[in-house]
């Protein structure tokens, strides 16, 4: 079973007042499908053994703004917002590779919201398959390199759009993400 893959960011001068504007900027920076425009928006407070208080399916070109209503809507330091949605990959396809919507969720932590990481923003990108190349497939490695070229972009542009202060690509075991795909595309 392939590791889940993650970016956590840790913003300068977290507060109430920057919480939501950020989350904002954080999906108005991030490339969504074009292939598949459906996203779900969720609203969960405390933690996440909590069920959830708002749940919203939208699609279409008002999504966007009905998001950014919602999250204006909520107020406590304790919620974290949720959205999932996809962003376009390389994925193999059979014997070919193609691009396809990629599930990612985007997620905001309020203040007094119970993480794990301590971080401010947090985007799941699914399994890191899709970002590894496979030593027995000499092809994937320059899919892979495609997506890996939009993971980086991704990352430059969250940098450039909120006031970063340390960053973390994660993937749930534990092991380096940037070690393990040196080493798996250190001999091609």
């Amino acid at each position: 079973m392939a590791d889940r893959l993650y970016l956590s960011l840790w913003l300068k001068n977290p507060s109430p007042l920057t919480f939501k504007r950020r989350y904002l900027k954080l999906i108005e920076t991030f490339p969504f499908s074009l292939l598949s425009p459906n996203i779900v928006f969720t609203v969960r407070a405390v933690s996440n053994r909590e069920a959830a208080l708002a749940e919203d399916s939208f699609v279409g070109a008002t999504a966007f703004r009905q998001v950014e209503d919602s999250v204006e809507s909520w107020n406590a330091l304790d919620t974290s917002f949720e959205l999932e949605g996809s962003w376009d990959l390389l994925q193999p396809a059979g014997a070919e590779w193609k691009l396809q919507a990629s599930k990612a969720i985007l997620i905001g932590y309020g203040q007094d919201f119970e993480r794990e990481h301590g971080e401010d923003l947090r985007i799941e990108f699914g399994n890191e398959d899709i970002f590894l190349p496979t030593p027995d497939s000499p092809a994937s490695f320059r899919y892979i390199q495609d997506n890996i070229k939009s993971l980086l972009k991704l990352v430059k542009d969250l940098e450039t759009a909120l006031p970063v202060q340390k960053r973390l690509l994660w993937s749930e075991s534990g092991i380096n993400f940037a070690e393990r795909l040196a080493a798996l595309t250190s001999n091609p």
